[in-house]
């Protein structure tokens, strides 16, 4: 799945499906923040810089890793994760 798709995917899933996901994924503190933020909150690209402390400009390109790492998280089997949190991802793969 390639990063639009992927990006795509997170737009359209469901915040408790998400909820359930992203803090047990074991992300960067500041990842799991933006992520967040974004896609359960809904903040804007504004509001998420001001938060993380960094430029309206850098948000993008911090989102767009932030999701790098989130996407290789989920897709790893080497993954230890509680059994809500697999079946969440389940969930998420399948719709």
């Amino acid at each position: 799945m390639d990063k639009r798709k992927f990006t795509a995917k997170l737009n359209h899933t469901s915040k408790n499906i998400l909820r359930a996901i992203i803090p047990a994924l074991g992300l960067h503190q500041r990842s799991e923040q933006a992520l967040t933020m974004r896609y359960i909150e809904e903040k804007c690209t504004w509001d998420i810089a001001d938060a993380l402390g960094i430029t309206f400009e850098s948000t993008a390109n911090f989102l767009s890793k932030a999701r790098v790492e989130m996407y290789y998280l989920m897709t790893s089997p080497n993954q230890v994760l509680e059994p809500q949190a697999k079946e969440a991802i389940e969930i998420f793969w399948k719709n």
